[in-house]
């Protein structure tokens, strides 16, 4: 049985800018699978070009609660006066395990809301009769939206969920991995992937069974790669995504709705163009190709 390995794009839709750099890689290198966000102007004209050629790629819904202007409408707990999102990951957790049990009762059911308006809104552009999600920033993997999220595939034909459950892996060309906010997030999201695993095992529903992609958000590199599948050797039959970001824009300008400055200069960084000449790489194709 061999290791099934997919490299993934986030934020299909996002703008035309960045949905034609995925593109580039999905027709010219090794991206196999994108995330479709569809809280954009663009979400439309990027469903229209994944149906225009069937079989391009595997595409997803990105759920997004925390960027641009909510698909559902009266979810004021999840938004500011000018009714865009205002809660970061850690900002929307903290809501949550602070406010009291009716503050927590509203908050969730607005999440619900929006999560169900999102798939919804997705299901109706998409030519599936079921969608695999994932989610802006791994928002869906909060403890309080991830249930309301479960619940939801007992209504909605949800049949996968990205689990970011990553083996720590060591590069030392890419020790800068290790000096930042994403040695934290790496922690923490294997401790929530751990219970979130086993829920979703129990719900029969589709997940990967690891991931490589958040020691290295943001400055994924070969090397980094390398190293991440070399941590997963023994682990024959598992089904492994490698998150890359290779779509960027020259001006955060051109994407409708960079209000925080953290994402502005997100979507703005070189490494995302480096990133898109990793996915077209010859040597991306090498590792996988060794690997698989």
């Amino acid at each position: 049985m061999k290791t099934d390995i997919v490299v993934h794009a986030d934020d299909f839709g996002l703008c035309p800018e960045i949905t034609q750099a995925i593109l580039a890689c999905v027709d010219g290198g090794s991206v196999g699978s994108v995330s479709v966000i569809c809280n954009t102007p663009y979400f439309g004209e990027a469903m229209q070009l994944l149906k225009a050629q069937p079989g391009r790629c595997v595409a997803r819904l990105h759920l997004n609660l925390v960027e641009g202007e909510p698909v559902s409408h009266n979810v004021p707990a999840l938004t500011d006066a000018s009714g865009r999102f205002r809660h970061s990951f850690a900002g929307l957790w903290w809501r949550y395990t602070w406010s009291g049990r009716t503050g927590k009762k509203q908050l969730a059911e607005q999440v619900a809301v929006e999560l169900a308006a999102q798939i919804d809104k997705y299901l109706a552009a998409s030519p599936d009769a079921a969608v695999a999600v994932d989610s802006h920033t791994h928002v869906h993997m909060i403890p309080f939206v991830f249930r309301e999220l479960l619940r939801l595939t007992e209504t909605r034909p949800v049949s996968f969920i990205r689990l970011p459950r990553e083996r720590f892996y060591l590069s030392l060309r890419s020790w800068q991995h290790y000096c930042s906010l994403n040695i934290v997030k790496h922690l923490l999201l294997n401790r929530l992937s751990r219970s979130a695993r086993a829920s979703l095992m129990a719900a029969d529903i589709g997940h990967n069974t690891y991931f490589i992609g958040v020691l290295g958000t943001g400055s994924m590199t070969a090397d980094s790669i390398e190293a991440g599948i070399k941590a997963l050797r023994g682990k024959v039959g598992s089904s492994v995504e490698i998150l890359l970001h290779p779509g960027g824009v020259a001006n955060a300008g051109r994407i409708n709705w960079p209000t925080q400055p953290e994402f502005a200069r997100y979507y703005t960084a070189p490494q995302r163009s480096r990133e898109a000449a990793l996915a077209k790489s010859d040597q991306l194709k090498k590792i996988l190709s060794a690997t698989l």
